[in-house]
């Protein structure tokens, strides 16, 4: 697997997010699923890009309390900043 396949998987992650149905928190629970195919140590050719994204899947399986959309309006945010900053990374910009 590559950087590319990674941001292959967050923007699908992304548009979950951004078109599919239902609340935030199911729509999270959807982008999830794109998200654990990655494989951060064979994806992400840094610590820092690891590190980042270890975090947003930390928070996604940490279980909160029932109706924290804040939190889980964050979450959303951090994954759809870190698949931006791929997506430019792996464009050269």
């Amino acid at each position: 697997m590559t950087i590319e396949y990674a941001r292959e998987k967050l923007a699908q992650a992304e548009r979950a997010l951004a078109t599919g149905s239902g609340r935030m928190q199911e729509r999270l629970e959807y982008a999830a699923l794109f998200l654990i195919r990655i494989k951060p140590y064979e994806d992400f050719p840094d610590y820092d890009l690891r590190h980042i994204f270890n975090g947003i899947m930390a928070d996604l399986t940490y279980k909160e309390p029932q109706g924290d959309e804040d939190r889980t309006r964050d979450i959303a945010r951090r994954i759809v900043d870190f698949y931006h900053r791929i997506d430019r990374l792996v464009r050269g910009d």
